[in-house]
């Protein structure tokens, strides 16, 4: 998949803390990850509180979904850094989410 992405690739310290989360009885795919991450195969995009509101905003616009915060971490990034592609296993909301007023490519799914 990581082929298909055009750099830059971004996530969020929350997207790292899921998929840690998610992969922990993997620990040479977590550490895989964090290598990843520090030999630049992407970058944990920089977010402080004067991103809060905007992401506050995406959690109010899409409540009826129950967001968790490293989706809203990583819509919010999509939005601010004028990204369309999305890498997510969370097809369910990220096929709502819109960035703008434009559908996500989302991989894998949408090559």
């Amino acid at each position: 998949m990581l082929g298909q992405i055009e750099p830059p690739l971004i996530t969020s310290w929350s997207v790292m803390t899921e998929a840690a989360w998610m992969l922990r009885h993997d620990t040479e795919v977590v550490g895989r990850m964090f290598r990843g991450a520090a030999e630049g195969l992407f970058d944990i995009g920089h977010l402080t509180a004067e991103d809060l509101p905007a992401i506050d905003e995406l959690r109010r616009r899409y409540a009826d979904l129950s967001p968790q915060l490293a989706d809203l971490t990583l819509l919010h990034l999509a939005n601010r850094e004028n990204l369309d592609t999305v890498f997510t296993l969370d097809q369910r909301d990220f096929r709502v989410f819109r960035a703008g007023r434009k559908s996500l490519r989302l991989l894998p799914g949408d090559e």
